[in-house]
């Protein structure tokens, strides 16, 4: 396909994308608006893909029909070092629908249990010469990032160290289909690194979209309705919001001993996640909170603290002076309407958690308490809380995390420079992710602070 129609293709989706956001503007069915955002998706992932394709020809080039035969070694073709067969698809990644070179899948789910792809055929690991030619970009790509050679070539140039002719030509196999990307097994571990080191982030919407994205969210006031055979649905007074998510850059430096040059691959990786994961799930962890959006002065996500519209039907206090009570927490329990409670947490620092335990009820009881039948879980009036060291003093959160909604729009980035550590032997990492994130309903939380005089 040449370029020429590349681009007429590139055009004609960008005309539809702009018919569809004309479209969602108006709508008001939420099963329309959702099917939009949908075909949104779709239509992005393709316009980056086509346009990948496009840059990498020149006006006059036309890109063959298959790719050139690849150069194999005389002898037999090169197979994975690795024994046991793992996923073509690999955790985190999907097949379709195309995605960027670097840029994760909104296909894929997160959860603590792993990654879940779903309706996924999984088959036997591919060759680097099986993966060289496979004609489809995508399914190309997506090989070639959960090949052994490529990550142990990846990993090995972070280290900088030499790399064996397998290993190079992973690396300039990724590079003749739009770049490199972090290979699937440490961009999975990143993930579930900021999963673990987060109280809040295994419990927020989140998202890996490519690009800027627009979410519908609809309130939960409303229920189905039963309704007669043949008789017409009113569809009722559902609250249809859009949450637009743009992107911000997240980035953490690391200086790590020139010593770890002659770590194994595995050590490493393991090693350099962990450096740089934890710290940004920290950044993350606060954004989710207390992040100031777009208009800071330097633009982040924004969090559920500044982000929520607060007045008199969803926040409360009590008496600047006096101690926290029972009542005020049962006043703030009050606020949040009981459609949104099953899912709702309490959200305090350690110091609020010292205060909660400390309250008695009428009858001498504390109103904290553990659950022996899940492992004496903590609980506040009888619901879970989450213990966050970046909520305020002299606050508590009481809603549904799960309306926090945060968007990943390129998959992590790792670099190393040797220039910056010269004088002390070091060699200097750079994680770096692009995300934006914002509450959706205010509706969905409550706050109670104590009052200030």
């Amino acid at each position: 396909m040449n370029k020429k129609r590349l681009l007429e293709l590139i055009a004609r989706k960008e005309a539809r994308k702009t018919e569809l956001n004309t479209k969602a503007m108006t709508s008001e069915d939420v099963n329309e608006i959702r099917a939009i955002n949908t075909e949104l998706i779709t239509l992005n992932a393709e316009i980056s893909e086509f346009r990948s394709m496009a840059d990498a020809i020149s006006d006059e080039q036309v890109v063959p029909a298959t790719p050139p035969a690849p150069v194999v070694p005389p002898a037999a073709p090169i197979t994975s070092p690795v024994a046991p067969a793992v996923p073509t698809v690999p955790e985190g990644r999907s097949a379709t629908p195309p995605i960027p070179q670097g840029q994760l899948n909104v296909i894929a789910t997160y959860g603590t249990g792993g990654i879940v792809l779903p309706n996924v055929q999984q088959r036997s690991a591919l060759t680097l010469d099986e993966i060289v030619e496979i004609k489809d970009v995508t399914e190309m790509r997506t090989s070639l990032f959960a090949s052994p050679e490529y990550r142990n070539a990846y990993i090995k140039r972070l280290q900088k160290r030499s790399l064996n002719e397998t290993e190079q030509r992973a690396l300039t196999t990724a590079a003749g289909s739009g770049g490199d990307a972090v290979p699937t097994t440490t961009y999975d571990k990143i993930i579930a690194k900021l999963r673990q080191s987060s109280a809040l982030f295994p419990l927020i919407s989140d998202t890996y979209i490519p690009g800027n994205v627009k979410l519908p969210v609809a309130n939960a006031l409303n229920a189905a309705q039963w309704t007669a055979e043949a008789t017409p649905v009113v569809s009722g007074d559902d609250t249809v919001t859009g949450v637009t998510l743009g992107g911000y850059i997240l980035a953490k430096f690391a200086s790590i001993s020139i010593a770890a040059m002659i770590m194994t691959v595995d050590a490493f990786e393991t090693y350099i996640v962990d450096q740089i994961g934890m710290q940004l799930s920290i950044a993350v962890e606060s954004a989710i909170l207390t992040g100031q959006g777009p208009l800071a002065a330097t633009p982040q996500p924004t969090g559920i603290l500044p982000g929520v519209t607060w007045d008199d039907t969803n926040s409360t206090t009590w008496a600047a002076g006096a101690d926290l009570c029972y009542d005020d927490l049962v006043g703030q329990r009050a606020l949040l309407n009981s459609v949104y409670r099953p899912f709702a947490k309490w959200i305090i620092n350690r110091k609020m958690e010292a205060m909660i335990m400390k309250i008695k009820s009428n009858t001498g009881f504390p109103i904290f308490s553990q659950d022996p039948q899940n492992g004496f879980a903590p609980k506040i009036l009888n619901v879970d809380y989450v213990l966050d060291e970046y909520m305020p003093d002299n606050t508590i959160l009481f809603g549904c995390p799960n309306y926090y909604y945060m968007n990943f729009s390129q998959a992590p980035i790792i670099a190393a420079s040797t220039e910056a550590g010269f004088a002390t032997s070091t060699i200097l990492y750079r994680g770096m992710l692009i995300a934006d994130g914002k509450p959706a309903l205010s509706e969905a939380f409550t706050k109670l602070t104590q009052a200030t005089a």
